[in-house]
């Protein structure tokens, strides 16, 4: 049987579902791309086949979903993606983006998808789960999704009993914009570069460049760092999440001013240089250059931009709103709130039309619509109007129930997206599939205005939680457990069982209400109620979010305790993990209280580790949620010297830092609180303490301290300062030997 296979339409990219078992959709593929070897775009090598090599025509490139990466930066004329050998969604997301304009992608799937397990489940798959006993709604939805554009012709199908695909309908050719001059793609990329050309010089000013994929962006920022080269204007650093993320920044520049001279990550052209840097390398602060340029910064947790931009200012901040990676539209609504604070002639710049295929891309609206790219939460009007009207209730929600309401589903994830800088499409796998997972969610009448999602963790039997204590397993999931277990170097904490908070989102308009907490509180109550059934056997609840001042204050707040500090910042969200529980059984309010006193011992530690970088105001925060230690006899007599008399600071640190929590639960003021951290638990000399507090100098400052801490500190007992009167012993017994 011989088939052709159609245009796609001009410069639209169209997709084929085959579907079926694994070796009828190999070769339904196969037949297809064999039978019509010379036609648009099979011309246009390369191709991608992602699946086993063995299925694959020859000559075409072969991937497996974790080698997915490897194709970022490349164009293929067709993609294959056998999803027999698992779906996953980032790879997937990723590799539709590969395909040129004109290209097709065929996408090969069991026939009732959602029947058979997925073998790419086994990262969802947390112990003692097995992959093959999860639900797969996710998988369902997929289905859902498919057959109705399949239905409405956006895309082909061809189905296990069908003889023949049924093509998608064919799309008229769209109306072309006209093209600007070369170098530029599109009018919007010439006007963002131009404004950027003409600003930057005279502007120490961040700019907020953001996209969609295929968009331009990274090019863009290509353009502008050679006309900056080119001008004299000076160098520039380059950073972002990977080296391969700037390749096409690199090769625009090459491209368009070919006499510029490449060495790997570093660009030479008329005495300037563009070097890139990993968004860690202390050279960015350090030495800081004229212009300092981000690629895909929502990837960056905004800790690490914010830290960048206090050493150079004049930047551009490029990132993907809607992409595989990580979802921007968080980045892009809360990271502005930033920028308005701290830089608010801040400007932002936006990229609209496609460069790599047509606007109404089939294949791009196909990838959206599966992985929820553009999830968006409910409007801010609709909450205000919403709060007003309705009451806010609080209940346990299945995302499953609203499989067929793909917009009550999108709102929901969408909560999530505003929630967390970097949300991914496997974040919306996890939402309906994960392992002992609970959802929750706070609605004023039938709008979504929080969710709060859970996962049960813990009751490892003894074995493995040696192994764990060791180091020597690690199973999958259970972080706070684990985390407690291992770096906490408590045992008994993989033993019990946990109930992890792992996302609390409240819509921006729905904060400041008391709705977090009212929700947190609905969760701790029903999982009371679970134990007194007997329906659970937690120990209590937990959670593990970035140590900032506010997250401290607001889970303090709800009566969590602090029980362990990283180290060093994470690299997921440039903070300090901070882990905290609330205990519900008497084992686990001990196992608590002997955590919170082993922290508060480690703290002093912890902030003189070099890689510690909190702020005076989140240390302030951590030290009210900690217990305060009792002063000994000689603390109090060496305060009482400091306070009163001249004794030195430095002979003073331990009593002082051992007094400084008491201190502050009790009121102490913001800036006698920050000297003290700064002097006392981060070792921070007078000058540099002086400098950022303004003080003329360290005689100033000392007079400042004794000053308010006299208000603070209560007067010694003179009993323990006097020698107490002890009877002449030599003089009693020379008086009983003359007796």
């Amino acid at each position: 049987m011989f088939i052709n296979l159609p245009e796609t339409g001009v410069e639209h990219r169209a997709v084929l579902w085959l579907s079926g078992t694994a070796q009828q959709t190999r070769e339904r593929a196969c037949q297809l791309l064999h039978k019509v070897p010379f036609q648009a775009p099979l011309m246009t090598r390369p191709h991608l086949w992602l699946g086993r090599e063995e299925d694959a025509p020859e000559g075409w490139v072969t991937r497996q979903n974790a080698q997915a990466r490897q194709s970022l930066g490349q164009e293929y004329g067709t993609l294959v993606y056998d999803a027999h050998e698992g779906f996953d969604p980032d790879a997937f997301g990723a590799l539709t983006g590969t395909v040129k304009a004109g290209g097709w992608c065929f996408l090969l799937t069991p026939e009732h998808w959602a029947e058979h397990p997925d073998p790419d489940y086994h990262r969802l798959a947390d112990w003692p789960h097995q992959p093959e006993k999860m639900s797969r709604h996710f998988l369902q939805h997929l289905s859902q999704r498919l057959h109705k554009q399949a239905q409405m012709g956006t895309i082909g199908h061809w189905s296990a009993e069908a003889l023949a695909p049924q093509w998608p309908r064919q799309r008229a050719a769209a109306r072309r914009v006209e093209q600007p001059d070369a170098p530029y793609l599109t009018p919007d990329q010439a006007i963002a570069v131009q404004a950027l050309n003409q600003q930057l010089p005279y502007s120490k000013t961040p700019y907020l460049l953001t996209a969609d994929r295929g968009r331009g962006k990274s090019a863009t920022l290509g353009l502008v760092a050679g006309d900056w080269l080119e001008q004299g204007h000076g160098d520039i650093q380059l950073t972002a999440p990977r080296p391969e993320s700037i390749e096409t920044v690199l090769t625009t520049l090459t491209h368009y001013w070919p006499q510029a001279q490449r060495q790997g990550h570093v660009i030479q052209l008329n005495q300037h240089r563009l070097q890139f840097h990993a968004p860690d390398d202390p050279e960015l602060i350090q030495s800081p250059a004229s212009l300092l340029l981000v690629d895909e910064a929502a990837a960056l947790p905004i800790p690490v931009l914010s830290h960048l931009l206090t050493a150079q200012s004049r930047a551009i901040l490029a990132t993907t709103l809607h992409g595989y990676e990580g979802n921007g539209r968080g980045f892009a609504l809360r990271f502005p709130h930033y920028l308005d604070r701290h830089y608010p002639d801040w400007q932002r710049l936006r990229l609209r039309q496609p460069i790599r295929w047509q606007a109404d891309d089939p294949l791009e609206q196909l990838t959206r619509q599966l992985l929820l790219l553009d999830a968006e939460p409910p409007k801010p009007a609709m909450i205000d109007q919403a709060l007003n009207t309705w009451p806010v209730t609080y209940e346990r929600w299945d995302p499953a129930d609203d499989l067929d309401q793909p917009e009550r589903l999108a709102e929901c994830f969408g909560l999530l997206v505003l929630a967390h800088y970097r949300t991914t499409p496997s974040d919306f796998r996890q939402l309906l599939d994960a392992s002992d997972r609970q959802v929750w969610i706070a609605r004023a009448g039938q709008i979504p205005v929080g969710l709060l999602l859970t996962r049960d963790e813990g009751g490892f039997p003894e074995p493995l939680v040696q192994a764990i204590c060791m180091g020597q397993r690690r199973p999958q999931g259970h972080l706070l457990a684990q985390s407690l277990a291992f770096h906490g170097g408590f045992a008994s904490a993989a033993r019990y069982r946990w109930r992890r908070i792992v996302r609390l989102a409240i819509h921006p308009n729905a904060q400041r209400r008391g709705i977090g907490e009212a929700l947190l509180q609905r969760v701790i109550e029903a999982t009371q109620e679970e134990q007194q059934a007997h329906e659970a056997s937690l120990d209590g609840l937990g959670t593990s979010f970035g140590a900032e001042a506010g997250l401290v204050q607001f889970w303090h707040h709800c009566h969590f305790a602090a029980v362990r500090l990283g180290l060093t910042r994470e690299q997921s969200t440039g903070e300090h993990a901070l882990q905290w529980l609330y205990p519900l059984s008497d084992r686990a309010r001990t196992l608590t209280q002997q955590m919170q006193t082993r922290l508060a011992d480690q703290l002093p530690g912890i902030l003189h580790h070099p890689n510690n970088q909190l702020s005076t105001t989140l240390i302030s925060r951590l030290l009210q949620a900690l217990p305060v230690p009792r002063l000994t006899s000689q603390d109090q007599i060496e305060l009482h010297y400091f306070i009163e008399g001249h004794r030195p600071l430095l002979m003073t640190q331990l009593a002082l830092s051992r007094a400084l929590p008491g201190w502050i639960q009790k009121g102490l003021d913001s800036l006698t609180t920050q000297a003290l951290i700064r002097l006392c638990w981060q070792q921070h000399d007078f000058n540099s303490t002086c400098q950022s507090l303004g003080f003329t100098g360290q005689k100033t400052l000392l007079r400042y301290l004794r000053q308010q801490l006299r208000h603070w500190h209560p007067p010694l007992d003179p009993s323990l300062i006097t020698e107490p009167t002890q009877p002449d012993t030599d003089s009693q017994s020379h008086s009983q030997n003359r007796s």
